[in-house]
């Protein structure tokens, strides 16, 4: 996923979310290896410092 191409999406993800500064920097750092958004998702939820996150 290209960042600077989606970082409306991804702001708007990140604030649904309610993500800390800490967990958007990490979350973007697994962006840039998934292809879209719904890949994110699926990544994230198999990052161990994101399941509690609803």
């Amino acid at each position: 996923m290209d960042i600077n191409k989606n970082i409306d999406e991804l702001n708007t993800f990140f604030i649904f979310k309610r993500f800390t500064k800490n967990q958007r920097i990490e979350a973007a750092n697994i962006a840039k290896v998934s292809k879209n958004l719904e890949e994110l998702k699926e990544n994230l939820k198999w990052d161990d410092k994101y399941k509690n996150i609803k």
